[in-house]
């Protein structure tokens, strides 16, 4: 179904979750045996388990070393944002506390003076080796304009995965102002599984899992937004029912130029995990759901000289135990 806006563009009907109702299934399933747990691929090792599909948004407000390592003995997967205060200033917490106390009508400006501070990298090493030594998994993250910075500096100090955010996330990125990431190459060179997000669109989403990533956070926004005093929807259920079909079509894709170039392309099964993982951060609506627990898809080694390949989460939050 669909629309006409103007002479030549048409517009599909698309829904939110509030105007879906969920239907139960023909089949029931014990909780108990219901495994929420889900594995992240990892290069030259086993794939990092967790217990719990959450994983915590990387705001200054929500996440700091003690937060992540408690994240991470409750068994889901907390990240520190490496352009915040956690490595901006060697003692944070004397910082939140001053934003806390400050007055409302000021705090706009105390934060902005906050911020004016630069990056540390001996700070970002620092708080790595802190979360690690206190037995948690060392999550961090930055922008894609400082991920070739940042990225090396944290994988040689112990993180365990490198999270590329943005508010919206595409593989090509124009910009005459600073170099655009190459996220193909900075796959590739990082050890350490790299999470993309947030996208925003089917097409975007195929193909940055073409890069190589371990995993995509697919944004979906609020159920809906005020904006010049009108109520806007945003079609949620529509675009998460999208982008789970990703990894189906991005199989098939790759099963298609296998046969064309078997002689060129070295291929390898992509690791899996089961369950979708939602980001804990306030009116969030994240997934880190790539999949409807189809079979484990198969990808190309591109540059298979190099060693570069690429890997997957597929998910289902309804599947019990693993396959």
């Amino acid at each position: 179904m669909g629309m006409w806006i103007g002479r030549n563009r048409k517009a599909r009907v698309t829904y939110g979750f509030d105007e879906i109702a969920l239907v139960p299934g023909r089949v029931t399933i014990n909780p108990n045996e219901v495994d929420i747990g889900f594995r992240l691929p990892r290069k030259n090792a086993d794939p990092l388990e967790l217990k719990i599909p959450i994983l915590a948004s990387a705001m200054d407000g929500v996440v700091d070393v003690r937060f992540a390592v408690a994240m991470s003995k409750l068994g889901g997967l907390a990240v520190l944002n490496l352009e915040g205060v956690q490595t901006r200033y060697k003692n944070p917490q004397e910082v939140l506390q001053k934003v806390v106390d400050t007055d409302k009508s000021e705090v706009t400006s105390l934060l902005q003076r906050i911020y004016q501070e630069p990056v540390h990298p001996d700070l970002i090493a620092a708080r790595v080796k802190q979360i690690k030594d206190e037995g948690g998994i060392a999550a961090v993250s930055s922008i894609p304009q400082r991920a070739a910075e940042f990225g090396p500096i944290a994988q040689e100090a112990g993180a365990d995965v490198y999270v590329v955010q943005s508010t919206v996330s595409t593989a090509r990125h124009i910009s005459t102002e600073y170099k655009s990431l190459d996220l193909t190459k900075f796959c590739a060179d990082m050890r350490i599984p790299v999470i993309v997000g947030n996208t925003v669109g089917y097409d975007v989403t195929l193909e940055i899992m073409e890069c190589g990533p371990a995993g995509i956070r697919a944004w979906t926004g609020g159920a809906a937004s005020h904006r010049h005093g009108r109520l806007r929807r945003r079609p949620r259920r529509l675009f998460q029912k999208n982008v789970a079909l990703c990894p189906n079509h991005h199989r098939r894709r790759n099963e298609q130029g296998r046969r064309r170039l078997q002689s060129a392309r070295v291929w390898r099964g992509c690791s899996h995990g089961r369950q979708r993982v939602c980001s804990l951060s306030r009116g969030a609506g994240r997934r880190l759901s790539l999949g409807n627990g189809d079979p484990a898809c198969e990808s190309p080694a591109r540059d298979a000289d190099q060693g570069r390949h690429d890997r997957f989460v597929e998910t289902n939050p309804f599947r019990a135990g693993r396959g």
